[in-house]
């Protein structure tokens, strides 16, 4: 009898074990489904990006149909919906970025402000996108580190809203050195202007660089024509006024206006006190500027 009982007791613990493992299983794949991780985790990141980043964006229109606009929007705009390279960008047709989690600066954009590196404009294939889908290439900042990499994104739309994702090319190479390389990223900064200006024409251009879109941290574009301000997202107030005068003059006296218009193609560096309109303070900045067709292309960095 009590050796019946103890089997029967037995059984039971098996019974309670098994399915506590069936529970435990459940929950883990059911957090998985909401953690930013893309559904059906048999997909390599590795060997079958592609895969994985369709499954990524399945999942976050999946998200909107069952818990709506307000809450998926927020979602994607915590780290928490981030996976390495995968992370999930919202566009409203109307309002801009909506959701960008890597890059909250981006917030607001609008498709034609989406411009890369070789002035390829990628927000109007987003902006072309529908339900089913559609791959776009572009060359795109990975904020993993700091450099400019080939990017291939999925997009789908999906009631006005646009959903994507993508990942890197580590292959390729950058467009762009590392922030870190202060003075080569400078360069290269002012040489992607320059190849936009080229490409897109002095309208497109000074829009795009009169735009606060454009300012990626310490680096915007400055153009001077005739001795004058024509472009300066961070301080608008400055574009008319004459760059030999207070506007190219630092709090030492120094004039620096001057030795930025004694550049030429080969460009130069200028060292100056000046505004950090991040901050509202005072820094030392340098700055690279270059002769154009007549224009003055310039960028720098503070000093912290």
């Amino acid at each position: 009898m009590i050796r019946s009982l103890s089997l029967g007791l037995s059984s039971i613990a098996i019974i309670v074990a098994i399915a506590a493992l069936v529970l435990s299983a459940v929950a883990v794949s059911g957090g998985a489904g909401r953690s930013g991780t893309a559904a059906g985790s048999s997909i390599s990141k590795l060997h079958e990006p592609g895969s994985y980043t369709k499954s990524f964006v399945s999942q976050a229109v999946e998200r909107y149909d069952d818990e709506g606009r307000g809450e998926t929007i927020a979602y994607y705009n915590t780290k928490g919906s981030m996976d390495g390279d995968w992370y999930v960008f919202i566009i409203d047709e109307s309002a801009g970025v909506v959701s960008h989690a890597a890059r909250p600066e981006r917030l607001g954009l609008k498709f034609e402000d989406m411009v890369d590196v070789s002035g390829y404009n990628y927000g109007a294939d987003f902006a072309a996108a529908t339900e089913d889908g559609a791959w776009v290439t572009y060359t795109y900042l990975n904020p993993a580190n700091g450099f400019y990499e080939k990017k291939h994104s999925w997009v789908v739309e999906r009631d006005g809203l646009i959903f994507g994702s993508g990942w890197y090319e580590r292959s390729a190479p950058s467009l762009l050195p590392s922030k870190s390389d202060q003075p080569a990223f400078t360069k290269a900064f002012v040489e992607r202007a320059l190849r936009f200006y080229q490409s897109q024409g002095r309208d497109a251009a000074f829009a795009r660089y009169n735009s606060m879109a454009s300012v990626d941290g310490d680096w915007y574009l400055f153009v001077l024509e005739d001795d004058k301000i024509i472009v300066h997202p961070t301080i608008a107030e400055l574009i008319g006024e004459d760059i030999k005068g207070p506007a190219g003059t630092d709090s030492s006296g120094y004039k620096f206006g001057l030795d930025m218009l004694s550049t030429t193609e080969a460009g130069k560096w200028v060292d100056y006190t000046y505004l950090n309109p991040a901050n509202g303070r005072e820094e030392k900045k340098h700055a690279w500027v270059v002769l154009h067709d007549g224009l003055i292309f310039g960028s720098g960095w503070y000093e912290r």
